[in-house]
């Protein structure tokens, strides 16, 4: 299994309005990322792996319009293409990802 917490920045190429819409965006994060495996049944030790991670993501938001005069809240689906690099000492992965999401957006 693993955890994985990270922190980055999103940009939207076009303002949310209260309108059915198609919001791209390019987003960047960093983070950290720790896998473990486990022997199973077996009595062996377990291993721990620690990665600092990069994440690309580009992808458009499908977002529907707020209802009732709520301007400031949109919710709809997100299909994306991420690319994650995690590096540690030993050994480099890079994995890439497309992905379907749900998503609430909310604009303060």
């Amino acid at each position: 299994n693993y955890q994985q917490v990270s922190l980055g920045a999103n940009y939207h190429f076009i303002k949310p309005e209260n309108t059915a819409q198609a919001l791209p965006y390019l987003s960047a994060r960093a983070g950290y990322k720790q896998v473990k495996t486990y022997a199973g049944l077996q009595p062996a030790p377990s291993n721990s792996y620690n990665y600092a991670v990069f994440i690309t993501e580009a992808g458009v938001r499908i977002k529907l319009p707020a209802s009732k005069g709520k301007k400031n809240c949109y919710y709809g689906i997100t299909p994306s293409y991420q690319l994650a690099t995690a590096i540690n000492k030993q050994e480099t992965h890079i994995s890439t990802y497309f992905g379907l999401a749900g998503f609430v957006m909310i604009d303060f």
